[in-house]
């Protein structure tokens, strides 16, 4: 009997509004089932933190685990875009390149 192993690639971009760096991005991946339940397969965590030194986190490898063994490897970017709020009565257009 063959056992096929295959490392699926998602070409997709998330957009999530963040409103504070001191939290941990949790990142769930889950086994999607047509019939019965969607499991989950494994978790990944990064620091947000880490876009205060750099807002730009490039080629990141978290371990995927699961009952303590790892069980593969999630491959990801993470940019920070923050968002300049014009002061209150100040009507005129922020310069920024963010």
């Amino acid at each position: 009997m063959a056992i096929y192993r295959y490392n699926p690639t998602w070409m997709e971009t998330k957009y999530l509004l963040i409103n504070a760096l001191n939290e941990t991005l949790v990142l769930d991946l889950y086994d999607f089932n047509d019939h019965r339940k969607n499991s989950k397969l494994s978790s990944a965590t990064f620091d947000l933190a880490r876009l205060l030194e750099d807002s730009t986190q490039e080629e990141i490898v978290s371990p995927l685990l699961k009952d303590g063994k790892e069980r593969g490897e999630l491959r990801y970017d993470v940019s920070y875009y923050p968002v300049i709020e014009a002061e209150p009565g100040n009507e005129e257009a922020l310069d920024s390149s963010t």
